[in-house]
């Protein structure tokens, strides 16, 4: 195995390792002509004349799967490759080939099995999360292309009456301090503060767990109309 996956170039070693692993446990993917063959006559036996088409062996069809490989739109064509193949198992060599379209296939998947609805996000209120909230826990808003949660926070100040009564801040080089002080005020005061773009000050946010902790830990002193509001884009360093 470790001569021929020198043919395969284009494979990373896992996606070899897996290749060669899939032939063990998919009675419908076959890693040789040979193991096809027996394969294709096990499942004539165990069916009886009920027949479906299997995908070709992978090392006969290398110019098949490279090309499943370096497609745009890989899933297509490896439905394509034989009636025997279920959509998981689509799903699984997708998988392997190509892991950067398996998201997207899988709500395909789920919304063609379950229905659209449990592919959507559900629809956002903030007034109820807000209802839901309370002083002691910062609202955070995770950031994606074309959301804009500062347009529904101002909407929701006209509302409640806090139009004049909540700050933005911009977090970035040297702005930890001004949010700090307006958040010690705000608590005094009972206002709201929104700190944009955390993720761009990820090294101050250990600062900001540690302000809340002291607030926390003096809760009767936090006036009961305080919000912290946060905006920042996905991050494996923001503090939980």
């Amino acid at each position: 195995a470790d001569d021929q996956s020198k043919l395969v170039s284009w494979l990373t070693e896992k996606q070899w390792t897996d290749i060669v692993g899939l032939d063990q446990i998919m009675l419908s993917f076959s890693f040789s002509k040979k193991d096809q063959k027996q394969k294709e006559q096990k499942q004539k036996t165990s069916r009886g004349s009920q027949q479906e088409t299997h995908p070709p062996s992978f090392m006969e069809s290398l110019d098949t799967f490279e090309n499943i490989y370096r497609h745009k739109n890989p899933e297509m064509m490896i439905k394509d490759l034989g009636s025997g193949l279920t959509d998981m198992q689509s799903l699984i060599i997708l998988r392997i080939l190509r892991p950067d379209k398996v998201i997207p296939a899988i709500i395909n998947y789920v919304s063609s099995i379950m229905g659209q609805k449990y592919v959507e996000p559900p629809p956002y209120d903030i007034m109820q999360n807000f209802k839901d909230s309370n002083n002691s826990t910062p609202l955070i808003f995770i950031l994606s292309p074309g959301v804009n949660p500062i347009v529904d926070i101002h909407k929701l100040a006209e509302k409640t009456g806090f139009q004049a009564k909540y700050s933005i801040i911009s977090l970035g080089q040297g702005q930890g301090p001004k949010a700090e002080s307006e958040i010690k005020e705000a608590v005094d005061r009972g206002c709201w503060v929104v700190l944009q773009n955390c993720h761009l000050a990820l090294s101050w946010m250990p600062t900001l767990e540690r302000i809340f902790e002291a607030l926390n830990s003096e809760k009767s002193k936090m006036h009961d109309d305080f919000r912290l509001w946060l905006t920042a884009k996905p991050s494996d360093r923001f503090p939980a």
